[in-house]
């Protein structure tokens, strides 16, 4: 190249010989157009440079603004045709937002975690993973993970906290923090469920908070956009993303309500957010403060409130993974650190949910801060439950381990959960199991011989419960017919099980129906309507769970085998097929594959006969079950 050689003649000719053209990358406006003075002098040089280039295809320009930046160099090039000719607005531009970056491919975001964190990357939701389409929020997850390597929430906690410190980055720790925040909470005011507002109705307010104002549209906070109204232009203000927008909404309420999340300030969300998803996103931005806050009263408050299942799963999903995460940084208040929160949780929970993916996590994260021996054996004992169920050898071994360590030796019907657990555990894994003391115990127990006094008024207690739970399981494996003798006893010891609208009660009465149905004994048909009524009374007011309602599916499939119904059999089996096999809950799994390969046996289609017969051998053999498994 000559010492002065124009280049743009230059770079055309290399464009036309090689196909090669000069990138120009320009960026980081935002730090140099902070005021009127700078910004007419840089629009002007990059208007003279586009200028210069002219119409050579040898040269691409290619500058970053933010989307407000963008409408102010927008208007200055408007009437220039020869300017605006040279623009390529990109193949995902979106005049609404004045942006053509689009947000991240699902792949993209995954390609991108698994660079931050291979290992971890993985356990992450999907929709955990659609929330950081934004590389704006991909930037803050890598700098928590840095500052928190072992943080891994499976809630929509991980993306508070990324909220959270961009608000505290770029508002709370900044010049004119307080101007910023009013302005905020003003402009959610004006918004009243709208995405913007006009910007007119912000005149008198911009005059107080020029400076503020200027740094939000500098720092992406806020944004301004045109738009026609019968042939007139209108300036609107919004914030660029709406998670930060429900962020001042929350506050706005709360200080309204006294800095308190009471009554008032439910009914004013309920009031104004009803059937809108914001309503949701409030209340948990009142979790993160109440928790932060330390709370009990609040919230018990929260979690009491009027919410649809899958709310009130997230919702405690949620507060659990925020308590466990306070504790990990030794920042949990000593108020929520006793015995009684962990039994309000509980009080919520509905117990025994294993095909809500979310009941496992949250129960784990309830484990990861309990400081009472008596409160970590009972959730060990619950994920124990779970690894019975998906035949997983090496988990249930090392939780039994966990729970031995506890040295939490307390007794529920007269016998040893721990010892229970290792009967089962040794039963799975295809070792001589022989416990006399237990059987005889078992036995006590199945023949009503116990010295539990019968209440026509009680419940079994959540441990009572899981341990029922757990003989079942064993006797299921071991000698399936005394599982009537089961569910008879209990029965004696609390018939009120029989008539509660609880969701064990509801559980249970999905085991009674699918032992008479998958007995060979005659099956009491006004029982069986009985139990079917109430199942349904239980359900209609949201106190099953998908689990007793998957268990009831299968006993209507068993149900219509009896009756000769193949067809209806086979479509209520597939479908608990699908529930089971995706939750891993691999015994009862085996179970279903064994019941369609009889199904369509009986049909004569041999070869879905064979296929699912081979499917059961395969599930069992990649869990390396024992023989005694194998063989049902």
């Amino acid at each position: 190249m000559e010492k002065h050689n124009d280049l743009t003649s230059y770079f055309s000719e290399q464009h036309q010989q090689n196909g090669t053209k000069l990138l120009i990358f320009i960026d980081s406006f935002s730090e140099l157009l902070i005021n009127n003075i700078s910004k007419p002098v840089i629009f002007d040089k990059l208007i003279n440079l586009i200028c210069t280039i002219g119409q050579s295809d040898g040269i691409k320009v290619v500058f970053t603004m933010r989307s407000n930046m963008w409408n102010r160099f927008f208007d200055r090039i408007r009437n220039m045709p020869l300017v605006v000719e040279k623009w390529f607005p990109g193949l995902c531009f979106d005049i609404r937002d004045q942006s053509n970056i689009p947000p991240l491919a699902l792949e993209e975001i995954e390609t991108i975690l698994s660079k931050i964190d291979p290992e971890k990357a993985q356990h992450l939701t999907k929709d955990l993973k659609l929330k950081l389409k934004y590389p704006f929020f991909i930037q803050w997850y890598y700098l928590l993970k840095d500052e928190f390597p072992n943080f891994e929430p499976t809630s929509d906690l991980l993306f508070f906290e990324i909220v959270d410190r961009f608000i505290a980055e770029k508002i709370h720790h900044t010049s004119y923090a307080t101007e910023k925040t009013i302005f905020c909470r003003k402009l959610t005011v004006l918004m009243q469920g709208h995405k913007s507002v006009p910007k007119l109705l912000l005149i008198e307010d911009l005059a107080h908070f020029k400076n503020a104002y200027r740094e939000l549209l500098a720092d992406g906070i806020l944004m301004e956009e045109k738009q026609e109204e019968d042939g007139i232009i209108a300036e609107y203000v919004r914030f660029v993303h709406p998670h930060v927008s429900e962020y001042f909404i929350f506050l706005e309420r709360y200080h309204a309500a006294g800095k308190k999340v009471n009554q008032r300030f439910f009914k004013d969300i309920n009031m104004l957010y009803s059937g809108n998803s914001t309503r949701f996103q409030l209340m948990q931005w009142a979790a993160k403060i109440i928790i932060t806050k330390g709370n009990f009263e609040e919230l018990e408050l929260l979690i009491s409130q009027s919410l649809n299942d899958y709310e009130k799963k997230a919702l405690i999903h949620f507060i659990a993974e925020s308590l466990k995460y306070l504790k990990s940084r030794g920042l949990l208040p000593p108020q929520l650190q006793q015995q009684e929160l962990h039994e309000m949780i509980c009080s919520h929970l509905a117990p025994l949910d294993f095909v809500d993916s979310r009941y496992l996590d949250t129960v784990c994260a309830l484990r990861g801060f309990s400081s009472s021996n008596k409160q970590s054996f009972f959730y060990l004992l619950v994920l124990s439950v779970y690894d019975c169920l998906s035949i997983n050898k090496c988990r249930l071994a090392k939780r039994l381990k966990e729970i031995e360590m506890l040295q939490f030796n307390e007794t529920v019907f007269s016998l040893s959960p721990i010892k229970l657990l290792q009967n089962i555990s040794q039963l799975i894994s295809g070792r001589l199991s022989t416990n006399p003391e237990l059987s005889w115990q078992i036995e006590q127990f199945k023949q009503v011989k116990l010295s539990i006094e019968p209440n026509s008024e009680k419940l079994p207690s959540d441990l009572e419960m899981l341990v029922f739970v757990l003989m079942i399981i064993r006797e299921n494996i071991q000698n399936p017919k005394g599982v009537s003798s089961m569910i008879d006893a209990m029965i004696s010891y609390f018939p009120q099980i029989l008539v509660s609208n609880s969701p064990f009660s509801a559980y249970f009465l999905a085991i009674m129906d699918l032992s008479f149905n998958r007995s060979n004994q005659a099956v009491n048909e006004r029982l069986s309507s009985k139990i079917k009524i109430k199942i349904k009374q239980i359900k209609r007011q949201h106190y099953s769970t998908k689990f007793s309602e998957s268990i009831y599916k299968l006993s209507k499939a068993y149900q219509n085998q009896r009756s000769g119904n193949i067809e209806h059999a086979i479509n209520f089996a597939e479908r608990c097929l699908e529930i089971f096999s995706r939750n891993q809950l691999r015994l009862i799994e085996v179970g279903v594959y064994e019941l369609l390969s009889e199904l369509y046996g009986a049909i004569g289609n041999t070869e879905k006969k064979n296929d699912y017969l081979y499917q059961k051998f395969k599930c069992l053999n990649q869990q390396e079950a024992a023989p005694v498994l194998i063989g049902k």
